[in-house]
């Protein structure tokens, strides 16, 4: 016998605030893509609104995919979207020299 899947309403969450920015934005929508949520706020937490670690490597790639880069660990180390997205915006401001070889 297994448990009954979890309804969106069983997951701690923030009062609703709209994701802020571009970043946030495209956090929020990988997020309720993977999590089948219909919104995510930018407080939200990844794990509190059901995450784990295999979703957490299908967020990454999903960024990958849209040129954002970001590691496991900061999902784990920074789970909150808009504290994420800071992350994010981080890694994109850091310049990348041209590969000489």
């Amino acid at each position: 016998r297994a448990l009954p899947v979890p309804g969106e309403d069983a997951f701690a969450r923030q009062r609703y605030a709209a994701p802020q920015g571009a970043t946030e934005t495209a956090l929020a929508v990988v997020w309720r893509e993977l999590l089948g949520l219909e919104q995510v706020s930018r407080h939200d937490n990844f794990f509190a609104l059901g995450g784990h670690s295999l979703l957490a490597v299908r967020v990454i790639e999903h960024l990958r995919q849209q040129g954002l880069t970001l590691a496991v660990r900061d999902l784990f180390q920074t789970p909150v979207l808009a504290n994420l997205a800071q992350k994010l915006e981080q890694y994109a401001a850091v310049p990348v020299p041209a590969n000489l070889i």
